[in-house]
């Protein structure tokens, strides 16, 4: 199966997580299953992999037994859920401005999938291929994303504006579905076709914006392109620790670090040394001051310590942490103590 790579912002996630929280399911403890800690899903500014918000969805999708969770996902979209694109698309003049900024700025939101406009003499087509290759999540994903557009530009126009036409390649749902899809977006909806999209009429793209605010726009415009400078030029070596601290107590190969950066093992390893450091170095790291982290904030055992960064064998993690720090596991804690009481 195909690895599902690059990442995303903790804010795309809220809609799911809303949802899932809507049907009781344990939140953080299936976040945690999936490599996302309770720090990464609480805050807007961070970003988590790809694979861990694919494996996150899967989760919520099979345990809450909804067949349409990325369609129902929806109706909890807010400026939030699209990061500062969500911000800059409000303050817009009119709805054809918001559309155009998503191509611009949608990778702050996430790589789960790129958009496309184009002109069809009455309108535009928005159209969106998804990048996860789950199957099933892919589904949802795609539902969830047009749903969503369209539920916003609702609420940033505060019109009951539907879109020309509704374009999805899944297959037609059962009829109590298809109901379902015709109450949220309004239009003929067409299963079964050649691309996911939404065609908007130039009257509807004409609709002015009730927060439309030039100056806001220009300053939350800057900010996005700092930030999409920031992303591009991201430090690998920092990319590298966040993807393991991620996976572990599982110890990722180069290989498969570098298949979720989107790049190959020779690639991640020729970057590495050009910023003179090397995987090992990294992974040991990442390990160590999870550790220092673990026998400094928590009653956790040496053992317990030892398999949450990933050594089965005690005795080698005692041995590696000597290693690092010149003390053992045990004196380290001490010391740690000794400090906080003087």
């Amino acid at each position: 199966m195909t690895t599902t790579t690059g990442s995303t912002s903790t804010a795309a996630l809220s809609q799911f997580v809303k949802l899932a929280e809507h049907y009781g399911l344990p939140v953080q403890l299936l976040a945690n299953q999936a490599g996302i800690s309770a720090s990464q899903l609480s805050s807007t500014g961070t970003r988590v992999s790809l694979a861990a918000m694919e494996k996150l969805l899967s989760q919520f999708i099979e345990m809450s037994s909804d067949p349409l969770f990325g369609l129902h996902a929806a109706q909890f979209v807010q400026p939030g859920s699209y990061h500062v694109l969500g911000y800059i698309a409000m303050n817009c003049a009119t709805l054809a401005e918001a559309v155009d900024r998503i191509q611009r700025y949608e990778a702050l939101v996430g790589d789960m999938g790129r958009s496309q406009l184009q002109s069809n003499g009455k309108g535009v087509i928005l159209s969106w291929q998804c990048q996860f290759t789950d199957p099933l999540v892919h589904q949802h994903m795609v539902d969830h994303c047009l749903a969503s557009w369209v539920n916003y530009g609702r609420w940033i126009t505060d019109k009951k504006e539907s879109p020309q036409k509704i374009e999805l390649t899944r297959s037609a749902p059962n009829l109590s579905s298809q109901a379902e899809y015709q109450q949220i977006f309004q239009c003929p909806i067409i299963f079964q076709a050649s691309q996911n999209a939404v065609w908007i009429s130039h009257e509807h793209l004409k609709v002015p914006l009730r927060q439309a605010d030039p100056g806001l726009l220009h300053t939350l415009e800057q900010h996005a392109n700092q930030l999409i400078t920031q992303l591009n030029n991201q430090d690998i070596s920092q990319q590298v620790s966040a993807n393991i601290q991620q996976m572990m107590p599982n110890i990722p190969k180069p290989a498969e670090v570098a298949a979720l950066l989107g790049i190959s093992a020779r690639t991640l390893q020729r970057r590495l040394q050009q910023q003179n450091t090397h995987y090992q170095a990294l992974l040991d790291q990442v390990r160590l001051a999870t550790a220092k982290q673990i026998l400094t904030n928590t009653q956790s055992t040496i053992e317990q310590t030892a398999h949450a960064i990933g050594f089965h064998d005690v005795r080698s993690f005692r041995r590696r942490f000597k290693q690092w720090t010149g003390l053992s596991p045990n004196e380290y804690r001490g010391s740690i103590g000794e400090k906080i009481e003087s």
